[in-house]
């Protein structure tokens, strides 16, 4: 059974004794905890004072190893049931042992995470190592991923997948672990959001946007891409981009001691200038009518498009993704439809997607910083390219200068040269002088 968690109790103020003095503490129980209360508080007294949310920490990371627990347990009762099932060994063997091998591989995937997410229980969630970010923002991240974990709109299949994912990212520094339960919980959060399809846009939408703070972050380095330095703090640069920009996109800020302030107002300032213009509903629909397209096939399989397999694949294709048969299929061939054409049926005014607040306005400025400070500077090394959630170079250069032509806007070449050329000199000197800054701080 998994832990319920308590619901917030009735706002009071509460004492703590300082010294010699009782103070009067501004925080009630559920709510978040004040600097000045934490302050005031002498911290072998913190545990009782602020206990309901020590306590409510505990229980939702309780309740995190008892989901993947009873998962464990049931993909073995899945295995045996298949180990039991004769009729179809004898009928076919091969898909028989197909079954067992990914249900074993299932189980050691979820066992492997059981066993991450209880070491970091044990070893890092103990009172004395959680600090007042802990117990007031990461507590509510927690909060909304032990609510998910009980949804059931939400499916098994997209559940699983972000534990696992969470597990391997609590092996970080503490503020490393911090952003990766944040990005858990939006991930459940938007998981469980009734419009499938608006679920899905913000999705996509925040996938599309941690490309491209990635290959930012990676962009700014390109000529120290390799020192171990850069590579350690790459999450934290990462946030820093992200805390520049969430006015601009509406991202989440993160309080976090390795950020270089510098690095935030710097880079941080030709990312602003770029990445909003190319988060566009455009960008997002390319995105989502890959994963529509590949999810389509996935169901048709080798099938012929008969009556069954149209009602199969209509209810799944809602259910999952919240798009009909019309967004699609071919009416003619009764086929999945190229992307691009996918694309175009998301973007009809009758597909619901969300608007924009950027959409069309990519700059000739915009164009030259985008240029300079991501493409002509060896930004997308071996390992970008490589990697399945970088878009390559080519392919953002062309969504700008798409954008850029649709807008009718133009610029002289002489101009054009001339502001390259000043950003390339000024992403130089910050590279540099990030790096310096590097060398001297303290690893996470």
């Amino acid at each position: 059974m998994s832990v319920q968690i308590a619901s917030p109790l009735p706002s009071r103020l509460f004492a703590a004794n300082a010294g010699d003095g009782v103070h009067t503490l501004n925080t009630a129980i559920g709510s978040n905890i004040s600097e000045l209360d934490w302050q005031r508080v002498p911290v072998n007294q913190r545990q009782k004072q602020f206990k309901f949310q020590y306590e409510q920490v505990a229980a939702h990371w309780e309740s995190i190893v008892q989901y993947l627990d009873q998962s464990c347990a049931q993909t073995q009762m899945e295995i045996q049931r298949l180990q039991g099932d004769r009729t179809l060994k004898a009928d076919n063997p091969a898909a028989h042992a197909d079954g067992l091998k990914s249900l074993r591989k299932q189980l050691e995937l979820r066992q492997a995470a059981w066993r991450r997410v209880k070491a970091y229980v044990t070893d890092k969630t103990c009172p004395k190592m959680l600090d007042l970010f802990y117990l007031n923002q990461t507590r509510q991240h927690l909060q909304t991923i032990a609510n998910a974990l009980q949804n059931p709109a939400i499916n098994e299949v997209d559940k699983l997948p972000e534990l696992i994912e969470l597990s391997h990212g609590l092996g970080v520094c503490k503020e490393g672990v911090a952003i990766n339960i944040i990005e858990c919980a939006r991930q459940l959060h938007q998981k469980g959001q009734p419009n499938k399809l608006h679920a899905l846009y913000q999705q996509t939408r925040a996938t599309l946007i941690d490309q491209l703070l990635l290959q930012a972050v990676r962009s700014s380095h390109a000529s120290q891409a390799d020192h171990p330095m850069v590579k350690s703090f790459e999450i934290h640069d990462v946030q820093a981009l992200r805390n520049a920009l969430s006015e601009s996109l509406g991202l989440a800020r993160l309080q976090d001691k390795h950020i270089s302030k510098q690095y935030e107002t710097t880079v941080g300032a030709i990312a602003k200038a770029v990445i909003p213009s190319l988060v566009t509903r455009h960008a997002v629909a390319t995105l989502m009518a890959e994963k529509i397209h590949a999810r389509a096939t996935q169901i048709l399989g080798n099938q012929s498009a008969g009556v069954d397999a149209l009602i199969g694949l209509e209810t799944a294709l809602k259910d999952e993704l919240g798009v009909g048969l019309d967004v699609v299929l071919d009416p003619i061939t009764l086929e999945p439809m190229p992307k691009d054409q996918i694309t175009e049926a998301l973007l009809k005014g009758d597909a619901g997607l969300p608007a924009e607040q950027h959409e069309g306005e990519v700059t000739q400025a915009q164009l030259d910083h985008a240029m300079a400070a991501f493409f002509d500077k060896g930004t997308t090394t071996s390992e970008a390219r490589s990697s399945r959630r970088i878009p390559t170079s080519r392919g953002m250069s062309g969504m700008l200068m798409d954008k850029l032509n649709d807008t009718g806007q133009a610029s002289k070449k002489s101009e054009e040269e001339s502001r390259k050329k000043e950003l390339e000199r000024r992403l130089e000197m910050t590279r540099n002088s990030y790096v310096e800054h590097l060398l001297a701080r303290k690893r996470p």
